[in-house]
């Protein structure tokens, strides 16, 4: 039974926590011991929420959330469904760890420049403050959606 609708090959999935899995294979974490990277989020966490809580949430659509290693905790920078899935109360979800020093996706910058700067994001320090280095582990707060 897989509650999260998440399509894996059973030859490179493991479960477990931090270092599980093979490289680029979906681990698995605690919603509740994974840090957020902003102190605010999306307005659309509201129907995320209702997708996961639902079983409509399709993992396989969305790939796992995207978390780095800071210390002794992961810290996401996916944070609309980590927070949705704490407050669908999942008993876990799937991560990708990502390396620090690779180029993020689509940028020309690492995953720690990416993190850096968005942990130093305008509307962190106007919601609370700069992130630390290990994340928050208290929800975010749930920004208006904009018009």
């Amino acid at each position: 039974m897989n509650p999260f609708n998440y399509r894996v090959d059973p030859n490179t999935f493991t479960m477990g926590g931090l270092g599980a899995g093979s490289y680029n294979a979906p681990n698995r974490a605690l919603p509740g011991e994974v840090a957020f990277s902003q102190r605010t989020g999306g307005g659309n966490v509201t129907q995320y929420v209702d997708d996961m809580a639902n079983g409509r949430w399709d993992w396989s659509r969305s790939g796992p959330i995207n978390v780095m290693r800071q210390g002794d905790r992961y810290v996401t920078f996916d944070n609309r469904r980590l927070m949705a899935a704490r407050e669908a109360k999942l008993s876990e979800i799937p991560i990708n760890v990502v390396d620090s020093n690779a180029i993020r996706p689509g940028t020309k910058m690492t995953w720690e420049e990416a993190f850096r700067r968005r942990f130093n994001d305008p509307r962190n320090k106007r919601a609370g403050g700069v992130v630390p280095d290990s994340g928050l582990l208290e929800l975010p707060a749930i920004a208006p959606t904009k018009q």
